[in-house]
């Protein structure tokens, strides 16, 4: 008798999954917490105050321009995060789709698709979201929708195999000789079982769009001033990294925290929720 592992017992042999999703909770609390509160305004300049110390006042200390380091970490991680979201979201709803499209299509459509994405795919999203924005000029919403559509390239790619594989499954095939049309299968059985895999590519394409993010607004192409970003915060103060290494340090430890528990989640839903990996 073949004996399968409870979800207490998977979740036990996965503490991937806890550490992502404890970094990642952080993280999101952060970032609520910058939507009603901040400890002070992030773009208030006061010369007085420049290069301070962390103190009671300031917890973070404050920049070269006097402005509370700890409010704009804040107000950076909305920015940052909502515009790996969104890219996140086009990623997902574009490549699935288009990935599905191509999966039960007729032969032509499979081909076109599939060499579309592989040219895409073949393109770093980072890389080609840079070529977009520095041709369009720097925006958020042309940052979101670069490296939406670039991180999608892969998706595309991947739930292309994973919807074929379920077509060719006994259970679709049973519905097919029952009489159900393409429409019923495709959201009946194979949207509901390749969600586990859209998860995964959801966190994995997070990860990609928030080091895309940061790395095109600290190269001034993304996020535009004065709207706090970490990218920019890193771009703003590394000329006083070797007396202030803190200023540079702490968006740089926020990218890092958020990309690592991203990753860790999506490397512990995949140990959960694919079946394949299980013993």
């Amino acid at each position: 008798m073949t004996h399968h592992p409870t979800p207490t017992a998977r979740s036990a042999r996965t503490p991937t999954l806890a550490a992502g999703a404890l970094l990642v909770g952080c993280i999101a609390a952060i970032t609520l917490l910058g939507l009603v509160w901040t400890p002070h305004d992030s773009i208030a300049v006061d010369s007085t105050m420049r290069f301070s110390p962390p103190s009671a006042n300031h917890l973070l200390g404050t920049d070269q321009l006097g402005r509370d380091v700890l409010s704009n970490v804040i107000e950076g991680a909305r920015t940052t995060l909502l515009a790996g979201m969104l890219a996140t979201f086009i990623a997902i709803a574009l490549g699935g789709i288009l990935g599905v499209v191509a999966a039960v299509s007729r032969r032509w459509i499979d081909d076109v698709i599939t060499a579309v994405a592989t040219v895409f795919v073949a393109f770093p999203a980072l890389l080609l979201a840079l070529v977009i924005v520095a041709a369009r000029g720097p925006s958020t919403g042309t940052v979101v929708i670069t490296v939406g559509v670039a991180a999608g390239a892969s998706v595309v790619v991947v739930t292309r195999r994973d919807a074929a594989d379920i077509m060719r499954s006994p259970y679709v095939l049973a519905a097919r000789f029952s009489g159900g049309t393409t429409f019923r299968i495709v959201t009946t059985h194979v949207l509901r079982n390749l969600m586990p895999s859209l998860m995964v590519q959801a966190t994995s394409a997070a990860s990609i769009a928030i080091v895309a993010e940061s790395t095109l607004s600290y190269l001034g192409l993304g996020t535009t001033p004065p709207t706090p970003s970490w990218g920019r915060m890193i771009a703003s103060t590394q000329q006083y990294l070797l007396v202030h290494p803190m200023l540079t340090l702490w968006p740089a430890l926020f990218i890092c925290v958020t990309v690592v528990g991203v990753t860790l989640l999506g490397d512990g839903l995949r140990d959960r929720l694919d079946a394949t990996l299980l013993p």
